[in-house]
């Protein structure tokens, strides 16, 4: 079946592709959401179910071949992958609905929202039902797997396996978030940078979290440390308690490795925090005329009006004060 005035793009790793049923009649979207998966059989659980089928999906592919993909379906349907999809490792986050899923050889998994994220090997047969199923994926190639991680225990033996919660696993979640919200905005290289982040993040989870073994504080790589730190960084470099060890602490390294890390890719830990710092000050200094220095110096992490004055003529050659009277004077 052909659907009339739907395009895709020819070069996949330029966008972020999104296709929802709702662009074609309502007794044409279960037929067009079977297009959109042309490497399995799907069928509605119930007759009623392929009425309207209302389901959307979005998804990027990297330029070394991992894929991230948000499959948002709203009713029940089953998918069935007979055939191999691949040498890929599959990393599902439940967002919302429930499914279940088999894989040939194994005793299969109950996932909802809330479940740990689980790694399949779909490189076997597998069959999923789906009740109303949220999921953000990524597809990680498993070459690319045995060439970064230490372990050799990816794929899991059984076919699928929780990932045991361990101190990544937040950062790469929040970024797959992020992710499915903002994809589409994003030009090709902030994709291609995204897509980095969210495979130095993937090898660390499960480089940290191997089936059947303790979670690992040490020994992630650098990459993965860098990527968390930064995140961790971004969402809380306004806290005036914010410290190397409390970031150390939140990623699962030693302070000497933090530091070290980001000393090998050409930064220093503080250096970042006092520009983000610095950046929401020029912010909100002539945004918010009326606001004291010392709260804007508060708001943007600092502990003294002091400390926030030396490091803002340090890096402008201007007091805040200043920086404000020019700011307004600009208006």
């Amino acid at each position: 079946m052909r659907f009339v005035g739907i395009s895709v793009p020819m070069d996949p790793y330029s966008s972020f592709l999104q296709f929802d049923t709702a662009m074609v009649r309502p007794r044409e979207r279960f037929e067009f959401w079977r297009s959109l998966h042309p490497q399995a059989k799907l069928d509605p659980l119930e007759r009623e179910d392929a009425a309207a089928f209302d389901a959307r999906i979005g998804y990027f592919v990297g330029a070394d071949g991992m894929m991230f993909g948000h499959d948002e379906v709203h009713d029940n349907f089953i998918a069935n992958f007979a055939q191999p999809q691949g040498d890929f490792l599959m990393f599902s986050s439940t967002v919302a609905g429930t499914a279940n899923i088999e894989v040939s050889g194994s005793d299969g998994l109950h996932v909802a929202a809330g479940s740990a994220p689980v790694a399949i090997d779909v490189s076997r047969p597998v069959r999923v039902t789906c009740h109303g199923f949220d999921q953000l994926v990524l597809m990680v190639p498993l070459p690319l797997l045995r060439r970064e991680l230490c372990s050799d225990k990816w794929p899991p033996k059984a076919g699928l396996s929780p990932i045991a919660a361990q101190r990544l696993t937040p950062f790469l979640l929040a970024q797959m978030q992020q992710m499915a919200q903002i994809g589409a905005s994003l030009s090709a290289p902030e994709l291609q940078a995204a897509m980095q982040a969210l495979k130095a993040l993937v090898i660390g989870v499960l480089e940290q979290a191997e089936p059947g073994e303790i979670t690992r504080a040490e020994g992630l790589p650098d990459d993965s440390i860098h990527v968390a730190a930064q995140q961790y960084i971004a969402l809380n470099f306004a806290r005036t308690d914010l410290s190397a060890e409390r970031i150390a602490m939140a990623v699962g390294c030693s302070r000497a490795k933090l530091f070290r890390v980001f000393e090998e890719h050409g930064e220093t830990l503080g250096t970042v925090i006092r520009t983000k710092r610095l950046a929401l000050a020029k912010q909100l200094l002539p945004a918010e005329p009326d606001m004291p220095v010392k709260l804007v110096a508060h708001r943007c992490g600092y502990r003294s009006v002091e400390a926030f004055t030396r490091a803002f003529r340090a890096e402008f050659d201007m007091t805040p004060g200043e920086y404000r009277h020019i700011g307004q004077t600009q208006v």
